[in-house]
């Protein structure tokens, strides 16, 4: 008996699955590889696979004429769609032909073939079934909760998919960044069929993904033994990269591992066999592909690799099916040629998307080719070592396959490399290396990319299938006839063994992840569930910001919904029939009291997710409530003169009364008042009959009396609410009072929804509305708003808003003005510009910073809207008070009333204790030099961000865009350079007592150490989870602190580095963090977080727990506020949006700031990092000027 083997693929075993643990630990991959490598030579004693001879083929008959003629007409038909597509761009008709030049094709190829006859053993027909029900299960268990939301991109791909059936038929859309249409048009024929429901949406993704493990069960069987292809397919059936996958609607890149497994599938068959359908489904197959996910666009390069290698290593063989290959190409081209028509015709549109995310764009931005070979480390390490950080994708960083899995992988990678000169080995590693292509050649920020590279997922399990042939082959050799059960109960218990480690990893861990939970848009999915539920029997109006989102758009499909328009809505001034839910985003919590005021009747609802964190706000308001504001409110008192209490109060719906049936008997008098509304700017002329006197009033604007008889007068009068009250006396029983208005269109009685009991006026700003982007000429619409919001009263796509109006200002000290929009904005208090956000931009959000007295300001707000989304917020922050829109309650319009509106609420705040007597402040600030300018020479920089100042001065910086750390003097005299062979993105540093350097790099996603020479030390951070990593800081004991941003988490390493702690997690309550920056650690060891997508500061003790909060500017994470603890326990803080350099104590009160914007001495373009010299200087990284500048603190 021949041991050898069996023992060898034992070692082998043995060797990686220690290989396998070295790569779930820390420290260095090359140990991994040493050991799995030691496994693969441990292979080499293993007997290679004999090949298959090619099987005659029997009973396969010559064309004949109607062959022939179906496939001409076929080969006709396609011309004539590429015609029809060539002259209209995009058509039915072209369809239509297509399809039916498809179906004629293959129709010629099939009419009088002998066809394919599988008939399975009993025994391979159960286990293929369980197998299939295996698979089915892991992607359907849990589906409705797990993912826990429709994500954006999903209900987009269904939306598209709708919508492109309606459109005339185009292979191509120049939407979703540029797409081939197939996949959607498919994904939207399933909808529009079996209903749009998210169920049917993910649906389509379930049936695709066991359709890819069918289809891969056939071509595992077809290249290896059958006992291996069960084991692959069951390896796949459970695999987490691909089920997560299955159950998410990317319907495009799912598509892809379908089409290349059954393009490789039918091709081996066919050369096998040269049977001719073989050849034609394959070349239908693999010009389908094309219409799927641009990663596909690699694997021609594949196939035509597997094809050269044929024509070396088995001559003779292309020869002889060289027809066959002419077929498949044939039924290529007839798959392919609509797409690559629209290719040829617009070549830029065909490859924008790819060039978008291209990794040429790191390549020149860092001038090195360390990106890419970034990339293709980190690529070839994400099955067993740290796999897609993306929480949509997979567990954070978690390897893309179980450990067992990745075992097999490993090993059968590695004897393939031994076997490459086989074809069947040749193919796994070119479709292998080929495949990881989409991922290598993206950004280097998207690697590892497990979506992009879904169509390895077919040669990745074959890679393990051919492990498992030559490992069956071998022992079942040994073990024959009743033994062999032995291996088949050995093989069930390592098959139960990767099932349960799947399941436990995705239905466990990644399912109570919360960044996963987060990644999912879990908010706009219960928003869309719940208008679903309520929209047909009330009256929806949801925030625009949740209207825009895709789910809002599939979920409730069909179901009737209405945006919140804030000016129109509140109140409510239509008629309705039925009861009214206001569904409010989280940014309109502040119109709760507003809509309480108005409705006082009404049902609030917070909704929580799972978390505990509030995902929107319920408003429901009954019918009845609605219809009660409207009208006037009304006091009939008995005798002339008002002084008598209200006999009557009620509401009046309109101004027309007949006092045949008097209320009272006469003499009496009435009151009414209210709130006008005027609907749009222009002329009025208001009417007043009465047989007795009475009084009309429209604000200060307008007072018309008549006695008996009729009065009118004509006015201009902006849009909006207007205070009006009506007083009448009536002697006698008849007569009438009536008020009615000539509008610009139509003279009538003012109805009830024009008439309103609240007050509704008086606070707001006056809205001048025009055309275009540049607010000059006459406004066409004039309007008092109440509310700021980007109203669309011009209906047009292009227009500009400027408001203006009075502010009151509670209190005299600095105020921060902030302004939020989509596109420009620009903001003037007492004609000083504040804030200047303007340009053409998406959602940004830009501050200013302005010193105002007690009393009222004049306002003047600019915003212009010129296409794409649109939006319009106003915020402040008082002295001592949160970041928040600013209350309507502080807006009057020009002419209005002011009136000192009621206090701002008081912000939860810790009591601060009075500072200790000795802590000194901060004297006069004095520019004293800087150094740099842009350029890559020594001395120069390139986008610096990170500095830190050792105990003798020696200044190091993180020069970012050039990829090094270079060292200085305290004077700006260059000492230094190194990094450049290890760091990708440098962003922040800090050093040791022992001035040892730690650079932080998002880059790498890693924490390297370096002497205070510049020799490397060590690098950390495998395992850690690291993710964007921006900030970090060093305690006295030595312990390391990483703001690793992109997780949303501060983490404690020991000075041995290892991993101790985490602090914080995704949110936004107390302790919570979005985004962290940047952390600084004072004397005591608490931490001051720059919490910067919370736009505060978190203060923790060492322990994490937290303990206070200050707010702080908004910033976006890469130009990002950075921390630094210093002289006198005082806090330095960058602030790049105003080019400032904010002093706090340690209770968050300012102390001192300095800077503005500009490149003079003194003056700053986005400062970022900070640091203190232990004496009385401060070096700032201004990184926009790419240059240090040097400051003297006098005490």
């Amino acid at each position: 008996m021949n041991i050898k083997a069996p023992v060898a693929i034992a070692s082998a075993l043995c060797l990686a699955f220690v290989g396998q643990l070295y790569f779930s630990r820390e420290g260095p991959a090359i140990d991994g590889i040493i050991l799995f490598g030691l496994g693969t030579l441990c292979l080499l004693v293993i007997p290679p696979r004999r090949d298959d001879e090619p099987r005659a083929l029997k009973g396969q008959r010559r064309l004949g004429r109607l062959n022939f003629l179906l496939i001409g007409l076929g080969m006709l038909f396609v011309v004539l769609c590429l015609l029809d597509l060539l002259l209209s761009k995009a058509s039915n008709r072209a369809l239509v032909l297509w399809v039916l030049g498809l179906s004629m094709f293959v129709a010629g190829f099939w009419h009088g073939s002998a066809r394919p006859k599988w008939r399975p053993e009993r025994r391979e027909a159960l286990i293929l079934a369980l197998i299939l029900l295996v698979a089915l299960f892991m992607r359907t268990y849990r589906l409705d909760t797990m993912p826990s939301g429709i994500y954006l991109d999903e209900a987009d791909n269904g939306m598209w998919g709708l919508r492109f059936l309606q459109a005339p038929y185009t292979p191509f859309t120049e939407n979703r960044h540029g797409n081939a249409t197939m996949p959607f048009q498919l994904l939207g024929l399933a909808l529009r069929i079996f209903g749009v429901e998210p169920s049917v949406l993910r649906a389509f993704d379930v049936l695709v993904g066991v359709l890819t493990v069918l289809v891969f069960y056939f071509l595992a069987r077809e290249m290896f033994s059958l006992p291996a292809a069960q084991v692959g397919t069951f390896l796949l059936a459970v695999s987490r990269w691909h089920v997560n996958f299955s159950r998410i609607a990317f319907v495009d890149n799912m598509l892809v591992p379908l089409f290349e497994a059954a393009v490789i599938y039918l091709l081996w068959r066919g050369l096998c066999n040269g049977r001719r359908s073989n050849y034609v489904f394959a070349g239908l197959s693999f010009g389908l592909g094309f219409h799927t996910y641009i990663g596909y666009r690699i694997f021609p390069l594949v196939i035509g690799l597997f094809l050269l290698h044929l024509l070396f290593s088995k001559r003779g063989l292309i020869r002889m099916q060289s027809r066959g290959l002419v077929i498949f190409a044939l039924a290529t081209f007839m798959t392919l040629s609509p797409l690559a028509l629209y290719a040829v015709q617009r070549p830029h549109i065909f490859i924008r998307r790819a060039e978008a995310a291209s990794v040429q764009q790191d390549i020149e931005r860092e001038r090195s080719y360390r990106p890419l070979l970034e990339n293709v480390r980190k690529s070839l390490l994400m099955y067993n070592r740290e796999g897609d950080p993306r929480a949509r994708h997979n567990l954070p960083n978690e390897p893309m396959l179980d450990g067992l899995s990745a075992i097999f992988f490993g090993l059968g990678l590695g004897y393939s490399l031994l076997r490459w000169r086989h074809h069947r080995y040749f193919l796994l590693l070119a479709w292998l290396f080929l495949g990881l292509l989409p991922g290598i050649l993206s950004l280097a920020d998207s690697n590892p990319h497990s979506l992009r590279t879904l169509g390895n997922v077919p040669a990745v399990f074959l890679l393990m299938t051919a492990f498992w042939d030559r490992a069956w082959a071998t022992y079942a050799s040994l073990l024959k006839g009743g033994k062999r059960r032995y291996l088949w109960f050995a093989v069930a218990i390592i098959l139960a063994v990767s099932l349960a480690a799947n399941f436990d990893i995705y239905f466990h861990r990644q399912a109570s992840n919360e960044s996963v939970y987060y990644d999912f848009d879990p908010i706009q999915t219960e928003v869309g569930k719940y208008v679903k539920a309520h929209g047909r029997d009330n009256l929806m109006l949801v925030s625009q910001a949740l209207t825009s989102h895709s789910d809002l758009k599939l979920i409730p499909y069909g179901v009737p919904f209405t945006a919140l328009d804030l000016n129109a809505h509140l109140p409510l001034r239509q008629q309705v029939e039925e009861d009214v839910i206001y569904l409010l985003e989280l940014s309109h919590s502040s119109l709760i009291p507003r809509l309480q005021s108005l409705y006082p009747d009404g049902e609030y609802v917070e909704h929580l997710d799972r978390y505990g964190r509030t995902m929107f706000y319920i408003y429901k308001v009954e019918q009845e409530q609605v219809t009660a504001t409207q009208g006037l409110r009304v006091a009939y008192h008995h005798g002339r003169k008002f002084r008598e209490p209200a006999a009557i109060e009620r509401v009046d719906k309109v101004l027309d009364f007949s006092w045949d049936e008097p209320p009272l008997p006469p003499p009496f008098s009435a009151r009414w008042q209210g709130s006008l509304y005027v609907p749009a700017y222009g002329s009025y002329t208001l009417i007043l009959e009465a047989t007795g006197s009475a009084t009309l009033r429209l604000g200060e604007q307008l007072e018309l009396e008549v006695d008996g008889g009729r009065g009118q007068e004509s006015l201009q009068l902006p849009a909006g609410f207007h205070a009006i009250q009506l007083e009448a006396v009536q002697e006698d029983t008849g007569g009438q009072l009536r008020v009615s208005w000539v509008r610009p269109w139509t003279e009538e009685v003012i109805l009830s929804d024009g008439l309103y009991v609240p007050e509704l006026y008086g606070h707001g700003l006056l809205g001048l509305y025009r055309p275009g982007t540049t607010w000059n000429g006459e406004p066409v619409m004039v309007q008092l708003d109440p509310f700021i919001a980007p109203n669309d009263v011009l209906l047009s796509s292009s227009y500009s808003i400027e408001w203006l109006g009075k502010i009151y200002i509670p209190a005299s000290g600095p105020y921060i003005f902030g302004t939020l929009s989509d596109d420009g904005s620009y903001l003037y208090l007492d004609g000083r510009l504040v804030v200047d956000n303007g340009g053409h931009h998406g959602d940004v959000y830009k501050e200013g910073t302005i010193q105002l007295e007690e009393g009222f300001h004049d306002v003047r707000l600019l915003y212009f809207q010129d296409g794409g989304g649109r939006k319009i917020e106003l915020y402040w922050r008082p002295p001592g008070n949160l970041n928040a829109q600013v209350p309507v309650e502080q807006l009057f319009p020009p002419d209005a009333e002011l009136t000192i509106p009621p206090p701002l609420p008081t912000p939860v705040t810790v009591a601060l204790p009075t500072l200790p007597s000795a802590v000194e402040g901060i004297g006069e600030v004095a520019f004293v030099t800087s150094w740099g300018g842009q350029g890559d020479a020594p001395g120069r920089f390139d986008e610096p961000r990170g500095v830190a100042v050792s105990l003798q001065g020696v200044v190091h910086v993180a020069d970012t865009g050039n990829g090094r750390v270079q060292v200085f003097d305290a004077a700006g005299e260059f000492v230094g350079e190194w990094g450049q062979d290890v760091l990708a993105e440098p962003f922040d540093l800090a050093l040791d007592r022992d001035g040892e350097v730690y650079v932080v790099d998002p880059g790498r996603d890693r924490l390297f150490i370096f002497s205070s020479k510049g020799e490397l030390r060590s690098e950390w951070g495998a395992g850690w989870g690291l993710f964007d990593p921006r900030g970090l800081d060093v305690d006295q004991e030595g312990c390391v602190y990483i703001a690793n941003t992109g997780g949303s988490v501060v983490l404690k390493v020991s000075p041995q580095g290892e991993l101790v702690a985490r602090y914080g997690s995704f949110g936004s309550g107390d302790g919570e963090l979005n985004q962290p920056t940047d952390v600084a650690v004072d004397g005591e060891g608490n931490l001051y977080v720059v919490d910067a997508d919370n736009h505060r500061i978190q203060v923790l003790d060492r322990d994490g727990r937290y303990l206070r909060q200050w707010s702080i500017s908004r910033a976006n994470t890469v130009d990002s506020p950075h921390i630094e603890w210093g002289m006198s326990g005082l806090l330095f803080l960058t602030d790049p949006e105003m080019g400032q350099v904010y002093v706090y104590d340690q209770y968050g009160r300012v102390v001192t700031l300095w800077g503005e914007k500009g490149s003079l001495d003194g003056q700053f373009s986005k400062p970022v990092g900070i640091a203190f010299d232990q004496r009385i200087s401060v070096y700032v990284a201004d990184t926009y000027n790419h240059r240090i500048q040097r400051f003297l603190l006098s005490r």
